[in-house]
């Protein structure tokens, strides 16, 4: 399933509370929001407690463990909780789902800034308007390089939205970061992990991130960018093998690399350009 998110490089921090004799504490509800059981000490997410003092986290097995065979079924947003939220304890799920809804959250906040009495509480409203509209802006951004994808290639967003691998459903999520390119100058950056199932004697790929950059949005949508990207996850689901193969070598000697580049090629001019085979790589 394809998911988006936004990908911000704010800083958060546990936000402390204090009662009224004086005395500071953390209150009920953690980081993730779930509320902390103050007989246990652990987080109830309504599928299972969750102890975040140790690493593996959840008490008890993920009820939705069988849709995610590669992962541990004691894993938190498989092991991407930076990423990742797992609201209910029993499905991995995107968090850009806060920022599809910032809209109303902007104009809630510019009614609450009319109303401040103080100049400090003012300035403190503005800058939540302010990282507020920039994610929102982002949200749109990445729903407009979605669609522009899936009005070229409707076959194979189809595909890439129910992409199933092994038997298993593999989710792609899509991720914008603040940064202008990547720490090697590429717009956009797709995160494939392979697990070597030897019982088996197969290789199973974990879930997928792709990071699209700043500069992939100067003058255009992104769509050339994405399609790029969605070329990797093509090559590697369709030839694991040879996708892991590659995985050492450099970059313009891989099989994957030119044809991530052709695909992208005929993403922008699908009536000029023949479509891409992994297979002829």
């Amino acid at each position: 399933m394809l998911q988006t998110s936004i990908n911000t490089t704010q800083k958060y921090s546990q936000e402390m509370h204090y009662n009224y004799v004086g005395n500071s504490g953390f209150g009920c509800c953690t980081f993730t929001g779930k509320e902390r059981d103050s007989e246990t000490g652990f987080s109830y997410f309504g599928a299972r407690y969750y102890d975040s003092d140790i690493l593996t986290g959840w008490l008890s097995v993920d009820p939705m463990a069988d849709k995610y065979p590669s992962l541990s079924p004691y894993a938190y947003c498989g092991w991407n909780p930076v990423r990742l939220v797992d609201p209910d304890g029993e499905d991995i799920i995107n968090a850009y789902e806060k920022y599809k809804n910032n809209k109303q959250e902007i104009e809630n906040l510019k009614e609450r800034k009319k109303n401040a009495e103080t100049r400090q509480e003012r300035r403190e409203i503005q800058w939540q308007i302010n990282n507020a509209e920039s994610n929102y802006d982002k949200y749109l951004k990445v729903e407009k390089m979605l669609d522009d994808f899936k009005n070229t290639e409707p076959e194979d967003y189809k595909k890439l939205d129910n992409l199933i691998y092994n038997g298993t459903e593999l989710d792609i999520t899509i991720y914008i970061s603040d940064d202008t390119k990547s720490s090697v100058g590429g717009y956009g950056m797709t995160e494939i992990i392979f697990n070597i199932n030897r019982e088996n004697k197969r290789i199973d790929i974990l879930p997928i991130t792709i990071t699209i950059y700043g500069a992939a949005f100067w003058g255009s949508t992104g769509k050339s960018t994405l399609a790029n990207e969605f070329g990797d996850v093509i090559f590697a689901t369709t030839l694991p093998q040879k996708s892991y193969s590659e995985r050492n070598l450099n970059y313009y000697d891989k099989a994957s690399t030119w044809f991530s580049f052709d695909y992208e090629h005929y993403i922008d001019k699908p009536l000029e350009n023949k479509k891409p085979n992994p297979y002829d790589y």
